[in-house]
């Protein structure tokens, strides 16, 4: 009797670890198709994202006010630091880990970094020059300065509303 139920324990062991490597294939399936493919619905959250979160800075005058006493250097800091910020809440929305040894996964997380920091770029250069912020008589350095100042309020709406999808 003990040894039918250690028999049959095993093979509910077995079936169960079979499952398991079932959903965590079906998983990876999804995940590589879910990274693979940057759909209009991807670049309408980004808009959507860098609208709602990047729109009210950019109104706020204090923001504009504050930019002149920073310098371009540290902009350029900050921006990197919103970036890799960027980078590391992307990769953790699509895998719980960070494994840089699958290289057709890394690939396709560049390439998707790439379009959301176009994505971004398209809607924040739309937003600035409605907000008459950036013209044609700028120095270049003032240009950059807000340029980068917008692109790094933008990254992080975008990235934050991304968080929001809607789960299929």
């Amino acid at each position: 009797m003990v040894k039918k139920r250690s028999i049959k324990l095993e093979e509910e062991v077995k079936l169960i670890e079979e499952i398991e490597k079932k959903k965590k294939a079906i998983v990876k399936q999804k995940l590589k198709k879910e990274i693979k493919h940057f759909h209009f619905k991807d670049f309408s959250q980004i808009v959507i994202g860098v609208s709602v979160f990047g729109l009210p800075a950019l109104i706020n005058t204090s923001f504009w006010d504050y930019l002149p006493r920073v310098s371009l250097e540290f902009l350029l800091y900050v921006h990197i630091f919103f970036i890799f910020s960027a980078v590391i809440a992307t990769n953790y929305q699509f895998r719980d880990n960070f494994d840089l040894k699958d290289k057709w996964f890394m690939t396709m997380f560049i390439k998707r970094v790439f379009y959301i920091y176009i994505s971004v770029m398209i809607t924040m250069t739309i937003l600035v020059v409605l907000v008459n912020k950036v013209s044609f008589d700028m120095k270049m350095y003032d240009f950059l300065k807000n340029f980068l100042a917008a692109q790094s309020v933008g990254i992080v709406g975008a990235v934050t509303f991304t968080f929001f999808k809607k789960e299929d």
